[in-house]
């Protein structure tokens, strides 16, 4: 999985083309939901996954008190990730 895209593509901007070689180099999908992201590149991110058959996941990225993120922001519900083998997994 690549994670946050919108983090890690900040100055270049996530875009069909700063994505490319990912499915090349093997990711399974990417985190399209993120503390990082706008709408914008929320659905650039979703957009690329539906067209290269890729996994959607989504998360805060909160690593505890310290790290100035709020558990469940963005919120993320399993209706919204395409988790193919693992959704069968999930424990509701």
């Amino acid at each position: 999985m690549l994670a946050h895209p919108g983090l890690s593509f900040h100055r270049q901007g996530v875009s069909e083309e700063s994505l490319a070689p990912f499915p090349d180099f093997g990711i399974a999908g990417l985190e399209c939901h993120a503390h990082y992201h706008d709408p914008a590149t929320t659905q650039t991110c979703l957009d690329f996954c539906t067209r290269h058959n890729l996994l959607i996941t989504g998360g805060s990225d909160c690593h505890g008190g310290f790290a100035g993120r709020e558990l469940g922001v963005p919120p993320v519900e399993v209706e919204d990730l395409r988790l193919g083998p693992l959704a069968e997994r999930i424990i509701r």
